[in-house]
């Protein structure tokens, strides 16, 4: 169930790009990867926390790119 989740959790990523290609398919590893330490922050602590660290995980760069501007 954590592989097929975790492959799911990367797949929806891929509606950021507008476009599919290579570039694309790799980056989307990286989000696969994410799947699998989001689902361990699942098992080990609660659906709460994992929700919270991807809530921290996406504000970060969010701020960043404020602050840019």
């Amino acid at each position: 169930m954590i592989y097929l989740t975790s492959i799911c959790f990367g797949a929806i990523h891929m509606t950021n790009y507008e476009e599919v290609n290579v570039q694309t398919f790799l980056s989307v590893i990286g989000r696969v990867m994410g799947g699998f330490y989001f689902a361990f922050i699942v098992t080990k602590y609660s659906l709460k926390s994992s929700y919270l660290l991807h809530a921290i995980n996406n504000i970060i760069p969010f701020f960043i790119l404020l602050g840019v501007k």
